[in-house]
């Protein structure tokens, strides 16, 4: 299904929901959106800050029914709130725009889920100058449940009908129309990885995780950076190392049938904003600032889109899918440096689920499927074994067809 929004008159928005497999599409006006969107991009970062702290019980990731119960409450009247925002002085209310989304996306979602358990794949067309291209909650629009969703389940188990309560439990969102959807590799040589870990004083668990996984995974995995090492360089060579290896997998400019370079974070990142820069942290007192890391990749010069395109980045970090109005953060360096594939977290991440969903990401992916398909089946995973919808906390800018093999 393909999303199309596009400015109109008058401060208004038209979004467009079309069907590509039978061309039916449905029509909304959204409007006063310039005199909302900074409303959105203010109460959005707090809201999804709520719902983190819902789904993140201290030292585990295991979430009892009752909670997950009222963070998927909380998402609701997220979801409701900004719609109601948007819909003001419009002819279609929140209720009647849920609804008839409703009945226009379920049946493709019920006979997606016939398939072999394949979600819908959703992409967001627009200009990447209308603001609320990049602020629209996609992710947070419910939808209502379906008719068995009251079937009888065990005591503290997710149902997996629960899913079609929210277009994001039941869809991947590509919030960017990417090229690259491309077959399997036929060749079985090992993914080239490059990891960026916080070394802090600090055990974190869901770091320790994501390294062990990947120390574990050497038969798939050419784990050939870890940075910083046990001695952190200074600041201003802490940026120059990370510019190159960022532009590592474009110099390198892999064959076509050889496996998919990774950049893997997996620190802090502020995402700045009143007065404070964007910057990853990547061990106690040392961080890169996202204007110095734009700085250092500018004195390169601009790489083919083919080959830009063939990374996959992995931000596993707080706050990397979010936006600032000072304009320097990671997610937009990337996008506009050409990386066509990143998968970020809007708010911020409780370190075990952190763990827990980039692992299961991994397995999947290592396994040949589509990146899409490996984060749907680790949100689903989170729910069913953990009762915890943690997975929403992360968005894919990019193609959901790329394979790492």
């Amino acid at each position: 299904m393909l999303i199309h929004l596009e400015p109109l008159q008058a401060g208004r928005a038209l979004l467009r929901f079309k069907l590509l497999t039978s061309g039916a599409t449905k029509d909304f006006v959204l409007h006063d959106v310039d005199r909302r969107i900074q409303a959105i991009n203010d109460d959005l970062p707090h809201l999804l800050q709520e719902f983190r702290i819902a789904v993140s019980p201290p030292g585990t990731v295991q979430l009892d029914a009752a909670r997950m119960t009222k963070a998927f409450d909380r998402l609701k009247w997220l979801a409701y709130g900004m719609l109601d925002l948007l819909l003001e002085q419009s002819d279609c209310s929140p209720a009647r725009f849920v609804t008839s989304l409703s009945a226009f996306l379920t049946p493709v979602t019920i006979a997606s889920g016939k398939r072999n358990g394949a979600p819908p794949v959703i992409e967001l067309s627009a200009d990447d100058a209308f603001p609320l291209a990049w602020h629209l909650p996609l992710e947070l629009i419910p939808l209502v449940q379906s008719a068995d969703a009251t079937a009888p389940r065990k005591p503290g188990a997710a149902s997996p009908n629960d899913f079609l309560a929210y277009l994001g439990m039941s869809a991947v969102i590509v919030r960017r129309r990417r090229p690259d959807g491309e077959a399997s590799r036929e060749k079985a040589s090992k993914t080239p990885l490059s990891v960026v870990a916080f070394r802090g004083n600090s055990v974190l668990p869901g770091i320790e995780a994501q390294l062990s996984y990947f120390r574990s995974k050497t038969a798939l995995i050419d784990a050939h950076t870890l940075w910083p090492g046990d001695d952190p360089p200074d600041e201003c060579d802490a940026v120059s190392e990370l510019a190159d290896i960022l532009l590592q997998p474009q110099k390198s400019r892999s064959a076509p049938d050889s496996p998919r370079p990774v950049v893997h974070f997996c620190c802090h990142y502020r995402a700045g904003g009143a007065g404070a820069l964007a910057e990853l942290e990547v061990s106690d007192g040392l961080g890169v600032r996202i204007v110095d890391l734009r700085g250092a990749l500018a004195q390169h010069e601009v790489p083919d889109a083919t080959v830009a395109g063939l990374p996959l980045v992995f931000l596993n970090a707080c706050t990397s899918a979010s936006l600032n109005p000072r304009d320097d953060s990671l997610l937009r360096l990337l996008i506009r440096r050409g990386y066509c594939h990143v998968i970020g977290g809007e708010t911020l991440l409780p370190d075990r689920i952190a763990g827990e969903f980039a692992t299961r990401v991994y397995r999947d992916a290592l396994r040949g499927r589509p990146i899409g398909m490996a984060i749907w089946r680790a949100r689903r995973y989170l729910l069913e074994r953990f009762n915890n919808p943690g997975g929403l906390l992360y968005t894919l800018y990019g193609s959901p067809d790329i394979r790492l093999h």
